[in-house]
């Protein structure tokens, strides 16, 4: 028998009907939502439970949105984030970019886009951590760390061959 795991999402959103709104829309579609008004909260949050992803306001109460996604990612550097904001512009679209978003959503959205982006954004993470998995068990199997063996050395090596 084979345990179905639903993927956990952390939004952060000052507007709580719009919070409230996307909670419902996410629920809907069988994640599992945590969702907070509050910045300080959501990293109480999020050093406590894992999660796939968080959907994280730019403009919030007490803070940037994007400062928040950078103290999320020094709990978990994998989580994907979603930043969404009604205050779109480009110069924040690239910020939130190179700062590690996964996506820049800007408000009114329409739901199936968000929807859309959260799907990509949950299969990346699970794909990534299924790399990251393999990898592990290939090191383990092999143990090239321990045996000062280069790896690139011995696929040039097979390469030249």
């Amino acid at each position: 028998m084979s345990e179905y795991k639903m993927d956990s999402i952390l939004v952060v959103d000052d507007d709580k009907n719009l919070l409230e709104l996307i909670q419902m829309r996410l629920e809907s579609e069988d994640y599992q939502v945590v969702a907070t008004a509050e910045e300080e909260e959501a990293l109480e949050v999020a050093k406590e439970q894992s999660f796939d992803l968080s959907i994280i306001d730019l403009k919030l109460t007490n803070r940037n949105g994007i400062s928040l996604m950078e103290d999320v990612h020094q709990i978990n550097p994998d989580l994907p984030v979603i930043i969404l904001t009604a205050f779109g512009s480009i110069e924040s679209a690239v910020e939130a970019m190179t700062k590690g978003a996964y996506s820049y959503l800007s408000k009114p959205f329409d739901h199936h886009k968000l929807l859309f982006q959260v799907e990509k954004a949950v299969e990346n993470r699970r794909l990534t951590s299924e790399i990251k998995r393999l990898k592990n068990l290939v090191n383990e199997k092999y143990d090239f760390t321990t045996k000062g063996w280069d790896v690139s050395a011995l696929s040039f090596h097979k390469v030249m061959q």
